[in-house]
């Protein structure tokens, strides 16, 4: 009877369960699409809800404990390194171990230091700040842009920035929290990634800085169109403004290495994906929040995080991720002012971003024609 239940709900139990859990969603659900196997689809299914399971009582484990212990002014410090942890085991930086450990080392300073700097500074030196951390974060991180590592790094580098420490206290337990982070990043960094790229130098890839060269191109992009929407947000007082240079990262990611033109029709795409899946996420904030009592609203982030884990595509994920955002941000501006804020902000940050890539993609046309002509 034992070993009937567990092949009909776990399909064949001699594979290797460990390795499944690596998957992501999409590689899973494409599995199970493929399957023709009653029980080997309920085996995959089962992987699929475990994994997710899995992420978010970790995530959980993780971001309370280091709230407990170093104050609620830095949860999303411990957001940011719980998303490096995750990452740092399957993402190396394309060069020596020792190399990446000291820039790692670097990254973790800007984090510790930056939200006493940019939120206080004026738009303009705010602007400088963020162009020139972000463009070293990216450039000394994302070397191949089809890794993806890109936005777990500056998505901790927004939430760590723009939600910055409460009191003079929290600021020392910031610094605590973040060597204690770069200390485990490293060790799993180092396990993992050790022995690849002996042979390449942080200064060989410094040689590939040019703006002939289309990651430098992308790099730079990147880093001044997040910056320009945190300019904008900062420069109108917005609050949460924060939630911009989310959009615009989200945007501005897009990497297409064949093609001399800026990859205008996915970036549409991704545009109107994103403020679909703002807009109703957070509709259903706002439904889930209503209908739960109000001692079961904690758990709504929780969920968002189980079904992200669920969801294959960048729509779904937009949707569920706006359930523990808006979680967070309803402590300080409530419910209904949260949900205007998040649509609000995402929308005009992807307003601006189109602009800004419209823009660049003239001047690159411009620049390419009078190169051109200068030729004949």
């Amino acid at each position: 009877m034992l070993s009937y239940f567990t092949k009909y709900f776990l399909g064949d139990v001699n594979m290797n369960f460990y390795q499944l859990l690596q998957l992501g969603p999409q590689q899973l659900k494409q599995q199970i699409l493929e399957e023709k196997d009653l029980h080997r689809r309920n085996y995959l299914r089962f992987i699929l809800f475990f994994r997710s399971f899995l992420i978010v009582c970790f995530a959980l484990i993780f971001v309370i404990g280091a709230t407990l212990l170093f104050g609620k002014g830095n949860s999303s410090v411990a957001v940011g390194f719980f998303c490096l942890l995750l990452q740092s085991r399957f993402v190396n930086y394309g060069y020596n171990i020792f190399s990446s450990i000291f820039n790692m080392f670097l990254i973790s300073v800007i984090v510790a230091f930056d939200s006493l700097l940019a939120p206080k500074a004026n738009p303009f030196l705010g602007f400088v700040l963020n162009f020139g951390f972000l463009l070293f974060i990216i450039f000394v991180t994302c070397d191949n842009p089809k890794m993806g590592n890109v936005a777990v790094y500056v998505d901790t580098y927004l939430f760590s920035t723009f939600l910055p420490p409460q009191n003079i206290r929290e600021v020392h337990l910031r610094f605590i929290e973040v060597a204690i982070g770069f200390v485990i990043c490293s060790i799993i960094f180092i396990v993992h990634h050790a022995n690849q790229n002996k042979d390449v130098k942080f200064r060989d890839v410094l040689k590939h800085f040019s703006l002939k060269n289309k990651v430098t191109q992308w790099q730079l992009r990147l880093a001044f169109g997040i910056s320009l929407v945190l300019f904008i947000g900062q420069f109108c007082k917005l609050p949460r403004y924060f939630w911009l240079g989310i959009s615009a990262l989200s945007i501005l990611s897009i990497y297409e290495p064949e093609s001399k033109k800026i990859r205008h029709v996915n970036i549409n795409n991704r545009v109107l994906e994103r403020i679909f899946g703002i807009v109703i996420g957070s509709l259903l904030f706002g439904v889930i929040y209503t209908i739960f009592p109000a001692k079961f609203n904690i758990l709504i982030g929780p969920l968002g995080g189980l079904f992200v884990g669920f969801s294959a595509t960048y729509r779904w994920s937009t949707v569920f991720n706006c359930l523990g955002a808006l979680m967070m941000a309803t402590s300080l501006y409530g419910a209904n002012a949260s949900i205007i804020l998040r649509i609000f902000n995402n929308i005009l940050g992807c307003i601006v971003t189109v602009i800004f890539m419209l823009v660049i993609k003239k001047l690159v046309a411009f620049y390419q024609k009078g190169h051109t002509n200068s030729k004949v």
